[in-house]
């Protein structure tokens, strides 16, 4: 097994964070301010939608609520006339018991009024100079992040199941968030370019040389993933050869997964691909299979 997993990702302070700790491969990276500048700009952009957007909301609440009205009187005053026990005349009905059609009559006009001022509000939160400026901002610094990273088009998705850590005060690490059998799991961008095998996760480019890739162990254990990347559904026929199978809500059983050693001098890094994205690095460079007795 390697010294540490090639996608390390500190929690400690940040329970949030996804940027993986450095190594020898990165070749990109997104600038720290960059990143936090897109999340302010991001906490502004859902916090005026929100505002907004509540608004709209008891337009939206009141205009039901006088169309439920509206219908309770409507059925108070076809009630006798379908009864039995009355055959009221439709006149009988609304002379004999006026409240519910003024209050039918009222509710209407309110559940019109409503729709006018939904309409209204919807117009001008779309033509919101304030949102536009604030949707564009956040639009700016995604592309600004894209043409730092400048990954290809047509690259490949693949998942990886991370590490993620906290440290201690004595500066001792524990893993986090996964547990014996159930990982994590993220999908990252990955393509060939002039010997290098290269992977984007939205933080950072990893470049791999092909000679630093050692080999593979088989972990024939069965693990829960807990998310899902793929197109497909998880109960496709490509992936029954690799045990998935939905265990419980956001949780896929898969039957293995394996552990890619990767080197940089005297350090090693284990890449952990769950079985039914293996080939997608095999195409890409020969792996021998390793000593199982080490794993």
């Amino acid at each position: 097994m390697a010294d540490r997993n090639l996608f390390f990702i500190n929690i400690t302070d940040d329970a949030s964070n996804e940027i993986p700790d450095a190594t020898p491969f990165v070749t990109k990276q997104v600038p720290e301010e960059i990143w936090e500048e897109s999340g302010q700009a991001w906490a502004e952009h859902l916090c005026y939608m929100t505002k907004k957007s509540s608004a709209i909301s008891m337009c939206y609440t009141a205009a039901f609520i006088s169309f439920a009205v509206m219908g309770c009187m409507i059925w108070e005053v076809l009630d006798p006339m379908i009864n039995a026990e009355t055959k009221w005349t439709l006149a009988q009905s609304l002379t004999s018991r006026p409240i519910y059609p003024i209050m039918g009559g009222v509710a209407l006009l309110l559940t019109i009024v409503m729709g006018c001022i939904i309409h209204h509000k919807n117009k001008v939160y779309q033509n919101d100079p304030t949102r536009q400026a604030l949707a564009q901002k956040v639009q700016d610094i995604a592309t600004q992040i894209d043409e730092i990273l400048n990954s290809p088009e047509d690259a490949l998705s693949i998942d990886i199941m991370p590490t993620y850590y906290s440290v201690a005060e004595d500066g001792t690490w524990r893993e986090e968030l996964n547990t014996d059998n159930t990982y994590m799991n993220k999908a990252v961008s990955l393509w060939y370019q002039d010997g290098y095998v290269c992977m984007c996760d939205d933080h950072v480019v990893m470049s791999i040389p092909c000679d630093a890739f050692e080999g593979y162990y088989t972990v024939d254990a069965q693990i829960v993933i807990t998310d899902w990347h793929k197109e497909d559904e998880p109960s496709h026929q490509k992936f029954k050869a690799f045990g998935v199978k939905e265990a419980g809500r956001d949780g896929y059983l898969v039957d293995t997964y394996y552990d890619i050693v990767i080197s940089h001098g005297e350090d090693t890094f284990d890449l952990l691909v769950p079985s039914y994205d293996f080939s997608l690095i095999t195409d890409m460079v020969a792996l021998p299979c390793l000593d199982q007795a080490d794993v």
